[in-house]
């Protein structure tokens, strides 16, 4: 199993001949596979180790809508305040300031 991918990682694999991207949520080193969350179906997912494909996202603002609601759900503080500043970030950069 690849030691480098760990807790809240970032990566891509295929299910049912469609590629997901999600994050890791929990590393099963016996099965030699992690559970990983994807935010765009709202699911969990259990993946072979050799089929998680590191990667680095660029977040859509539904996407980090649905991150807060999973950090609400877990009772993730920290992450939930993380989260809600990467959102008003987003939601920052999508609006137009009209300063004449």
């Amino acid at each position: 199993m690849d030691t480098q991918l760990k807790y809240g990682d970032w990566v891509s694999f295929l299910f049912q001949h469609r590629a997901l991207l999600g994050f890791i949520v929990k590393s099963m080193p016996d099965k030699q596979s992690y559970v990983i969350f994807v935010p765009e179906t709202g699911k969990h997912y259990t993946c072979p180790a050799v089929m998680a494909i590191p990667e680095e996202p660029i977040l859509k603002k539904s996407d980090v809508q649905a991150l807060i609601d999973l950090s609400l759900d877990l009772k993730d503080e920290e992450w939930f305040h993380e989260l809600s500043s990467q959102y008003l970030g987003i939601q920052g950069a999508s609006t137009c300031d009209n300063t004449t």
